[in-house]
């Protein structure tokens, strides 16, 4: 069994923190919003015990809670893309989904992922050129480390599809580049 570092202990307290606070607020237990918040405590758990078995089922739950997530595999790079996409559809151009792991922003551009870098958005910002964002890039397989089930880089594979079972939108604001 492992021990929790200190960023894994500090998700915990956040979502035992969240999960406390819609018990006082509402005093139920079968809400969509006290039913994410103990799935998510359950996930916090899990990943901190590294109990595998726990983290897909924590994982299950939170899909199922978000409706357009139903049909996706998380754990391949169509699935993830697709999902990510389909979070992202119908939303205002300037949309973006955070992704912490990766440190930057994910956009829908016609019909397709693309990715920025957190440093390249000033002053929340994003640049377009010829009607096309700026200084992003398309999302490729190439990232995708099938082993894994996750993107290059991302040290857990849970919190690589934490970034769509617990999605965190951003309005970026958008400006010609000159």
């Amino acid at each position: 069994m492992q021990t929790p570092d200190q960023p894994t202990l500090a998700r915990i307290d956040t979502a035992f923190d969240k999960l406390n606070s819609l018990l006082d607020a509402r005093g139920v237990l079968d809400d969509e919003p006290t039913l994410r918040a103990a799935a998510q405590l359950r996930l916090e758990i899990a990943r901190a015990m590294g109990q595998s078995d726990r983290v897909s089922a924590a994982e299950e739950t939170l899909q199922e809670l978000n409706p357009i997530l139903l049909g996706f595999d998380l754990r391949t790079f169509s699935g993830w893309t697709s999902a990510a996409l389909a979070l992202l559809k119908g939303s205002a151009p300037g949309t973006a989904l955070w992704d912490p792991t990766f440190d930057g922003y994910l956009l829908a551009e016609d019909g397709f992922l693309v990715a920025i870098d957190a440093s390249d958005v000033q002053n929340g910002q994003i640049r377009t050129l010829d009607g096309q964002y700026d200084d992003v890039h398309q999302v490729d397989s190439s990232a995708w480390d099938s082993g894994r089930e996750t993107w290059d880089g991302c040290t857990d594979p849970s919190l690589g599809r934490d970034v769509l079972l617990n999605p965190k939108f951003v309005e970026l604001e958008i400006i010609p580049a000159d």
